[in-house]
């Protein structure tokens, strides 16, 4: 686990994450190295959707290059599940 100092700080999210995947990525011999994201709601309480949706882009692409594997889901908020 890695911590950033805000979270809107979506830049400082995605250095540490392209650190921490590019030394898995360093220690696979022909594997595949596997993301989850199970949700980006919280994150979209502190920035704006346009720059969440880039990020989200530019995570994806990051993995895509490295010819990694993204599993991702939404799950509604609960004010949205109880409609």
């Amino acid at each position: 686990m890695k911590a950033v100092s805000t979270q809107s700080d979506l830049t400082g999210i995605g250095m540490k994450f392209s650190a921490m995947y590019g030394s898995l990525y360093g220690a696979l011999e022909g594997g595949r190295v596997r993301t989850g994201l199970v949700t980006l709601s919280s994150l979209s309480m502190y920035v704006d959707m346009r720059s969440l949706f880039q990020f989200a882009q530019t995570l994806s692409a990051r993995i895509d290059s490295a010819d990694g594997l993204v599993c991702s889901r939404s799950i509604p908020p609960l004010t949205t599940a109880r409609r």
